[in-house]
This record gives C-alpha cells, sequence and structure tokens, in this order.
C-alpha cells in the first residue's frame, strides 16, 4: 500500500513504499505554509480586486451622470450650432448663385456691348462713305453748275451781240450778273466752254 504525503495530491505524487523519507516532516510543513501564503495572497488580490471594481463601477456611473448633465446643457448650443450651419449652407449657396448670375449677366453685357460697339463701327464707316459720296457728289455739281452758268453766259454774250438789240451785255470781270462763279478755267475742272 502507498503511503502519501499531504503534498502528494498537490503534486500527483505518491510517497514511494516503505514509509516516509528523512527530512518530510520540514517540506511538508514548508509545503503547507506556502499554500496557506499564496491562498491568502490571492484571496487579498481578490478582494483588492473587487474593491477597484466597485470603484470604478462607481467612477463610471458618476463620469456617465456627468456626461448625461453636459449633453443635457450642451444640447442648446448644439441646436444652434446645427441652425447657424444650415443657415451658413442657405447663404453661401444664395452667394454662390448671385454671383453666377451676376457673371452671367456681365458675360451677356459684354457680348452685346461688343455687338453694339461692332455694329456702330459699320455704321459710322458706312455714314463717313456716305458723306465722302455727298461731297464728291457736291462738288461734281458745283462745277457742274458753274460750267452750264458759264456756257449760259457765254451763250448769252454770243446772241445778245449777234441779234442786233442794241445792248450790250457787260464783261464778266466789271461785276455784273455775268459775273457769277469761278473763271471758265478753274484750276479743278480744266478749262470748259
Amino acid at each position: 500500500m502507498a503511503f502519501s504525503l499531504p503534498i502528494a495530491p498537490w503534486l500527483g505524487q505518491t510517497a514511494p513504499l516503505g514509509g516516509p523519507t528523512p527530512g518530510a516532516g520540514f517540506l511538508a510543513a514548508a509545503q503547507a505554509w506556502s499554500t496557506i501564503i499564496l491562498g491568502m495572497a490571492v484571496l487579498g488580490v481578490l478582494a483588492v480586486s473587487v474593491v477597484l471594481l466597485l470603484q470604478l463601477r462607481r467612477l463610471t456611473g458618476a463620469l456617465l451622470q456627468r456626461l448625461d448633465r453636459l449633453e443635457r446643457d450642451a444640447a442648446p448650443f448644439l441646436e444652434k450650432s446645427r441652425q447657424v450651419a444650415e443657415n451658413l449652407a442657405v447663404i453661401t449657396q444664395t452667394a454662390r448663385e448671385e454671383a453666377v448670375k451676376f457673371h452671367q449677366t456681365v458675360s451677356r453685357l459684354n457680348h452685346r456691348l461688343q455687338e453694339t460697339s461692332q455694329a456702330m463701327e459699320k455704321r459710322v464707316q458706312e455714314f463717313s462713305a456716305l458723306l465722302d459720296l455727298l461731297q464728291a457728289e457736291a462738288e461734281e455739281l458745283a462745277l457742274d453748275t458753274a460750267a452750264a452758268v458759264r456756257g449760259l453766259r457765254a451763250g448769252a454774250r454770243t446772241l445778245g451781240g449777234g441779234a442786233g438789240s442794241g445792248t450790250r451785255a457787260e464783261p464778266p470781270e466789271s461785276g455784273g450778273p455775268e459775273a457769277v462763279g469761278p473763271p471758265l478755267n478753274h484750276p479743278d475742272r480744266g478749262s470748259e466752254g
């Protein structure tokens, strides 16, 4: 039959047959005391852990209460901040839309102004050409009229002097009615007759 020591169940060993070995009593006592000390240490750690967990539970409860109070106190501020952010988004969108409309309006006005400027420039050129044509026609008409008047004077002198009416026309240099108009050999016209 096997003799077992009190430490044997802990170690899973059995004592050899033949009885206790010398010095086994000291080892058994040391083993018993170490088991008691380890058990007490485990119980102490367990007690400290329970106390710490209870304090941690109280702290988390207090922290949650403060967070709830902070949430209630901050709710109006957060609501106002959300409303301000929404209003700012609406204002920004409106400003962006107005800026786009303003840019489109300026672009359209600029385009119309360019078209109007080009049309005015074309009309001014056409008017200038018309004035040049009118001036040329007026000069030609004046020269033609002066030539016709000279021709009439010359014809009147010829008819008046050859018909024997007894009156003679004044020469053109005397300042009479026949002297109206430029001389017959005008530098621009040449001599016409």
